[in-house]
């Protein structure tokens, strides 16, 4: 079956009609669109998708550097092919110079087809190049403004924390002095510690979201360790089991790790933040018809790998481009801080590992975590045999 060949052709007619002879001997299905005008080429651009563009640089008002001008500023990725009588004419350098991919001359036909290929070619290349960088720097920005974030949470933490402190060594004293000074059994005592536990629950619940902020200046400074992942992920299970249980099937594959170098409660915040989020990704009421899958392996590096996936709701791409950006949520407003999963990517890379995610809209998410083993300490290591 021949590949569909999208051809802008700003050649006289009797050229065009050589060159797609010579074209559809190859294994491509011609679809042309003559031209001759900037006007007509500007609107063959706009009406459609073009993959190559075929020009004569020696077109009466419109040869090929005018052409490429216009395709610079209208379609700058298509790939331009000069169509010359000769190798050595002035205006074929000038148009290579403007940016053609490549030259025929008019009386070697043949030669088109190896130059649309290479062309074709070379544009794939420069795509995939294109995409690349385009996700190094998304990676990159997202790098830059968790930084930034880190610098702010470090003051602001700072700055809430003493006043904090004392709001909350108040509320105690105050539940402390209400008990010994109020009669037991008044029913309006019930009604003033039930209001100062509130305010007590609520300044506690403040102090955790402070201490999710410092994590961003402080998690590098944490002392590290050995730790079992398996160990960490079964702890994480237990806390997570009364929102789990109504939602989906628990199915654990964990393979034989090496420990990793880590900080224990910072890995089970990093565990215990997926294995929720995974949950809560799937309705409750439907436990039989869901599953939360946990697995750990090692991968080809030497890196452990563990995959927390869920047969939930799933994330569009426009979602999951800014998932691990600081405070962003998906979730109603009182019902997250948009910490939990820039805190996850945040402390991972402080490991030296990584995590990513694949997600498809009702096929549910895969958050995938690499991390790096711990190298054995110099008393572990066995000794060299001598000779």
């Amino acid at each position: 079956m021949k590949r569909p060949l999208r051809t802008l052709l700003v050649l006289a007619d009797a050229d065009a009609e050589i060159l797609l002879r010579e074209a559809a001997s190859a294994d491509f299905e011609i679809i042309p669109q003559r031209v001759e005008t900037a006007e007509a080429t500007l609107h063959a651009l706009s009406a459609r998708d073009w993959d190559i563009v075929l020009c004569d640089p020696a077109l009466p008002g419109f040869g090929a550097v005018e052409a490429l001008a216009v395709l610079r500023q209208s379609a700058p990725s298509i790939p331009v092919i000069v169509v010359s009588d000769t190798s050595g004419e002035e205006a074929v350098v000038d148009a290579l110079r403007a940016g053609a991919s490549d030259f025929v001359v008019k009386r070697h036909p043949a030669r088109l087809v190896p130059s649309i290929e290479r062309a074709l070619a070379d544009t794939a290349c420069y795509a995939s190049e294109h995409e690349e960088k385009q996700r190094l720097q998304a990676q990159l920005m997202i790098s830059d403004r968790m930084s930034s974030v880190g610098i702010l949470a470090a003051g602001v933490a700072h700055e809430i924390n003493n006043p904090l402190s004392a709001a909350i060594a108040n509320l105690d004293l105050a539940l402390h002095d209400v008990l010994e000074l109020a009669p037991e059994g008044s029913s309006r005592l019930r009604e003033v510690l039930d209001e100062l536990n509130d305010a007590r629950d609520a300044a506690e619940r403040v102090r955790q979201i402070v201490l999710d902020l410092k994590v961003f200046s402080r998690v590098q400074d944490e002392k590290r360790q050995p730790v079992d992942v398996r160990r960490v992920l079964e702890s994480c299970v237990r806390v997570a089991h009364e929102e789990i249980r109504h939602r989906a099937r628990l199915v654990t594959n964990y393979a034989e790790l090496p420990p990793v170098l880590a900080n224990e409660s910072r890995l089970a915040q990093v565990f215990l933040n997926l294995i929720v989020n995974a949950a809560q990704a799937i309705p409750e009421g439907q436990a039989d018809r869901h599953e939360i899958r946990l697995t750990t392996r090692v991968d080809p590096d030497g890196r452990v790998v563990i995959e927390v996936q869920d047969t939930g709701s799933g994330m569009p791409t426009a979602v999951m481009k800014r998932l691990f950006t600081p405070f962003f949520t998906t979730k109603p407003i009182g019902a997250g801080t948009g910490l939990g999963l820039s805190l996850c990517h945040r402390i991972v890379e402080s490991f030296g590992g990584e995590v990513g995610v694949e997600s498809q809209v009702g096929e549910g998410s895969t958050f995938r975590v690499h991390l790096p083993p711990a190298r054995p300490s110099p008393s572990e290591r066995v000794p060299a045999s001598r000779p």
